[in-house]
């Protein structure tokens, strides 16, 4: 408690209630004093709260420290898994990829040569189809001068298998009467051979020389009656059954039941002739066909139309068109 100025006086009631007071708190004070002395140090207390807080700080840094090892190493775990997620989805798919596209290029470029060997082929082919009306090989095997000429699958302008189809190509008005390329003469079916049969219902045709529809060139029929309104005959051909047609008489050759047979029996000595020689690229034996529905030549990649014949190897679903077979033939031929 502070002294009041010298100066100034005080009652002397004040004076002693103020000495009083004055004692007292020195007392007190000196009783503290002692009480801090024999704790050890003084503010015990005080000490003791700020050891506790310093504890408590030093508690939530060890947990904060901790806390931030624990998110390093998570993030280093992730970091990690980032990194090999995008190794798989990337060097090693990729070098997969780089894998696949290599194996498709090389398909692709096997499918390219194969695709070019079979268009040559088919080249050589045709251009052999073209020269058939020189000297060659095929007549000797009866084969007649169109042999190869026929449509094949879908192209020529007439016959399937030159010979071998019946009534058409070498077999046709060109095949089997005497005289004539090979011992065969263009007497074949009449016609031509100067025949003096005139048409009427139930003759046995040929068509030839048709221009707008020259894939029936060839075929054979049976006269139905005569269309006076339009000048045309009524023909049942034997590859189209139920589809009767309208012909000129200039393009019907009467065919006779003697000629008519001896070409159907030419015609199965040719089938007898291809499935003794011929075979598929595995060595199979092959049989002669009549394709009841569109099929591919393995050679030269033409269709081969419903009704032609075929040589086809059924254990490895194998087949040749009339083209490629007289062509094979007549290479047997002449290693023979």
């Amino acid at each position: 408690m502070a002294s009041l100025p010298a100066h100034v006086k005080l009652p002397s009631c004040l004076g002693e209630a103020f000495e009083e007071e004055k004692a007292r708190k020195a007392a007190a004070l000196d009783r503290a004093r002692r009480a801090a002395a024999e704790n050890g140090t003084p503010g015990h207390r005080g000490s003791d709260a700020f050891q506790e807080a310093r504890s408590r700080e030093g508690g939530m840094d060890r947990a904060k420290q901790a806390f931030e090892e624990e998110k390093a190493r998570k993030a280093a775990a992730l970091e990690r898994a980032r990194r090999a997620s995008a190794e798989s989805q990337g060097a090693v798919p990729q070098d997969t990829r780089s894998r696949g596209e290599a194996g498709m290029d090389r398909a692709k470029q096997a499918f390219e040569q194969e695709k070019a060997r079979k268009a040559a082929a088919l080249e050589r082919a045709r251009a052999r189809a073209r020269a058939a009306g020189q000297g060659d090989p095929s007549e000797g095997l009866g084969l007649g001068p169109n042999a190869g000429l026929g449509k094949g699958r879908g192209r020529g302008l007439g016959g399937g298998f030159g010979s071998w189809q019946l009534g058409r190509g070498g077999l046709g008005a060109r095949g089997l009467s005497g005289g004539g390329r090979g011992g065969f003469g263009r007497g074949m079916f009449g016609g031509w051979a100067g025949g003096a049969q005139a048409l009427s219902p139930g003759v046995l045709v040929r068509l030839y020389g048709l221009k707008a529809k020259p894939e029936l060139n060839g075929m054979i029929g049976n006269c139905i009656s005569f269309d006076k309104s339009k000048g045309r005959w009524q023909v049942r051909l034997e590859d189209r059954p139920g589809a009767d047609m309208l012909f000129k008489e200039d393009n019907l050759q009467p065919v006779s039941v003697d000629e008519y047979e001896a070409a159907q029996a030419a015609a199965e000595g040719m089938d007898s002739r291809l499935a003794d020689k011929l075979r598929c690229p595995a060595e199979h034996g092959m049989v002669v066909e009549v394709a009841a529905e569109v099929y591919e030549c393995d050679v030269c990649e033409a269709d081969i139309e419903v009704s032609t014949k075929l040589m086809y190897c059924d254990r490895c679903d194998y087949a040749i068109c009339e083209v490629c077979a007289v062509d094979m033939l007549r290479r047997e031929a002449l290693k023979s």
